[in-house]
């Protein structure tokens, strides 16, 4: 995403060529406002920064899904964990046939 330049926000976004060349060129509009000029820059900036919140906004809503997804995880695996390790399994080796029958 490309903001408007520091220079473009103060000049309306006519200057994008040296001033010696902008003032040879007819078909800028006549002068207005300079506060109004102001005023649309702000406005277009204010557009810019709030598409940002949005995409900034929707990546720590994934952001916070994949957490609680992987705490729901980590908390399967330790209830897992403290099962396994509870104690000595129940197991009868002499019951148990050697691998190599």
């Amino acid at each position: 995403m490309k903001f408007p330049s520091e220079r473009a926000m103060y000049d309306g976004g006519r200057n994008h060529l040296p001033q010696k060349f902008n003032s040879m060129s007819t078909s800028d509009p006549p002068a207005s406002d300079p506060n109004a000029d102001r005023v649309t820059n702000l406005e277009i900036l204010l557009t810019h920064l709030q598409e940002d919140f949005r995409q900034l906004d929707s990546a720590v809503l994934d952001q916070q899904q994949q957490i609680d997804a992987l705490s729901k995880t980590i908390s399967r695996l330790e209830v897992r964990i403290d099962k396994l390790s509870e104690g000595p399994e129940n197991r009868d080796p002499a019951g148990e046939r050697p691998p190599h029958y």
